[in-house]
Formats: structure tokens, sequence, C-alpha cells
């Protein structure tokens, strides 16, 4: 069984629920800059693009032919580490983890996520958020070795 990640968007919109596996991608292997653009990871795009025509540099002017396989890395790299990325994306556009799903593909992931109930955010954990004060220690902090 692979799990999958229920993300809902800030609005809580349960219909506009999206599913990401924790499996490894095939396709970010194959053909990783369409990975990328199909999930509009345009910085890792950027990122991709540069390392990848690094190494098939480094990998054209070397003598050795077993370095002909490192511009596979950057793909190699994304197909464990794609779907990281997507969450991130995801969590960063203001996307929640609702769940974590257990499930045999996502069509079952999404029968499982609408069948469970999830608990609605009280306002008052949201106000309690908004209310809270950073921390700020009473005596000063040392920097260095010796204190101020």
């Amino acid at each position: 069984m692979a799990m999958y990640s229920a993300y809902l968007p800030a609005s809580g919109n349960r219909e506009e629920v999206r599913f990401i596996s924790d499996g490894p991608s095939i396709l970010a292997l194959i053909v990783p800059a369409l990975f990328l653009i199909w999930h509009r990871l345009w910085q890792a795009l950027m990122v991709y693009v540069l390392v990848a025509s690094a190494l098939a540099l480094m990998a054209s002017t070397a003598s050795n032919p077993m370095l002909a396989l490192l511009p596979a890395l950057p793909g190699f790299f994304l197909m464990l580490q794609g779907r990281d990325l997507v969450r991130a994306k995801l969590e960063q556009t203001g996307w929640e983890e609702a769940a974590a799903i257990a499930a045999d593909n996502e069509a079952d992931a999404q029968l499982r996520f609408f069948s469970m109930d999830l608990p609605q955010k009280p306002a008052v954990i949201a106000e309690v958020r908004a209310q809270t004060v950073p921390f700020k220690p009473k005596t000063p902090v040392a920097s260095g070795i010796f204190p101020e």
C-alpha cells in the first residue's frame, strides 16, 4: 500500500483537494523537465537546467566513459524527492495537509478521504495564533565566548 497526503486549500473547500503520493516518481526520472513544468516548479526547473547543463558539460569533456551517467543524477534526485518539492510548494501557497491515507491507488485514497469526517478548525485556535507574541528572553543572550 502506498501513502497519500491530502492537501486542502486555505479556503478549506474539500472539492479542491489534491492527493500527493509518497512513492518515487518515474516521470521525474525519465523526463525531469516535464515533471517540473507539469507541477509548475519554476525555480526548481531553473536549478535543474543549470545543474544538468553543468554535468553534461563535465561529462562531455571527461575521458572516463562512466562519467557519461552524470547528467542522469538530477533526474534520479527528482525521482526520489520530486514529490517533496510539490508538497513544499503547496504548503508555501497556503495549502494545508488534511490527512495521510494508506491506499492502493489514488482512487482508493479519494474514496477513503471523502468517507472520513475531518474536524473543523475552531475559530478560537485561529484567534489564539493571531494573538501569540514571539518569545523574548528576560536575560541577555551571550553571543560568542564572552557575554556582553
